[in-house]
């Protein structure tokens, strides 16, 4: 089996199963054949880069941190844990919230966007886009 029809596979089956609902608690036996005709498009975007910010280690970050800041690393402790706090206990609104706190959010902002900037990048997958039809065979299983 190609990487194309495996795609094609999940895709359709994937619908299927969505539709039918979740199986029941157990062990259940499964033998049969099932016959598909699937027609359509599938698209592979090209593969892309991007700054893996919600998998940087947040501990190791912190404490690396603190190590290089020296003198000022209690006083730097003590904003981290401020901004930790106030950042667990926000409701729905905390953007909203931080916007009203920061008169200088933009600035901010793009302080942060240029720190992560120049974070080494992670390959990313490019999008796959399926547009298909599927035919089963057999009534009885659709």
């Amino acid at each position: 089996m190609n990487a194309l029809l495996a795609t094609a596979l999940a895709n359709v089956t994937k619908k299927f199963a969505t539709k039918a609902g979740k199986v029941e608690v157990g062990t259940h036996e499964v033998d049969t054949v099932v016959t598909l005709r699937i027609k359509g498009t599938i698209t592979k975007k090209p593969d892309t880069e991007k700054t893996p910010t919600v998998s940087i280690p947040l501990k190791a970050t912190l404490a690396l941190a603190l190590q290089k800041a020296g003198i000022q690393r209690d006083n730097i402790a003590r904003i981290l844990t401020e901004a930790m706090t106030e950042a667990i206990n926000m409701d729905e609104q905390g953007e909203a919230r931080i916007a009203d706190q920061l008169a200088d959010v933009e600035e901010a902002m793009a302080r942060v966007e240029a720190i992560t900037h120049d974070l080494p990048k992670t390959p990313v997958a490019g999008a796959t886009i399926c547009n298909l039809a599927c035919c089963v065979e057999d009534p009885a299983l659709v």
